[in-house]
């Protein structure tokens, strides 16, 4: 039996994400990142060590040391579970170590979007309308957008 390595198969999952997924390259080079900051972090480990969950444990446990937000630690989450579930329906480990891994809980009010308040809007809409910026075509178009 083989041993392979955490890294050996991240080639053919980001493969399998751009082909049979269509993912975006913005989000693959995302899923690229997230694998090797992991690998980074905590080693290339065998894939049957019994040890892969608990490193994945200390690896979110580091995240959370460096300040990186609920969102960011989840999609680290994301990245690694999609991973190993692909390792795991390919037949390349036979236990998915992420099936007990839970996201944070992201409150409402962290994910909803942050709008303008009328003073910025009229401050936008004054800078656009000053003549030396509103002769550009940029600043027309800018202007009937807003």
């Amino acid at each position: 039996m083989v041993d392979y390595k955490v890294s050996d198969f991240i080639d053919d999952f980001l493969i399998s994400k751009e082909v049979e997924e269509g993912c975006a390259p913005s989000t693959i080079k995302a899923y690229r990142y997230d694998l090797e900051k992991f690998i980074s972090l905590v080693g290339d480990l065998a894939l049957e060590s019994p040890i892969v969950r608990q490193r994945i444990r200390l690896f979110l446990k580091h995240l959370k040391d460096l300040d990186y937000t609920k969102k960011g630690i989840s999609r680290k989450i994301a990245t690694l579970r999609s991973y190993f579930k692909f390792l795991t329906l390919n037949e390349f480990i036979t236990k998915n170590p992420m099936s007990t891994i839970k996201s944070p809980k992201i409150k409402l009010e962290e994910s909803l979007p942050k709008f303008l308040d009328v003073s910025d809007i009229e401050v936008i809409f004054n800078k656009l309308k000053d003549r030396k910026l509103f002769n550009s075509r940029k600043s027309q178009r800018y202007y009937l957008i807003v």
